[in-house]
């Protein structure tokens, strides 16, 4: 379930939340759900400046 919160900020998390919340009214995932979501981003935008600073040496 942690894997699909990587795609959108936060939206996809709070999804999670509610999909688990169904199966599992006493489980919390939301703080892990957005983890995976922010280390997306961020894993993004560092392969994002990589790109652009290699381009031009291509």
């Amino acid at each position: 379930m942690i894997g699909i919160a990587v795609s959108c900020v936060p939206t996809t998390a709070k999804v999670a939340q509610k999909i688990i919340s169904k199966d599992n009214p006493e489980s919390f995932v939301l703080g892990d759900a957005l983890g995976a979501n922010i280390s997306g981003v961020i894993t993004s935008a560092i392969i994002t400046g990589i790109y652009i600073t290699i381009i031009p040496y291509l």
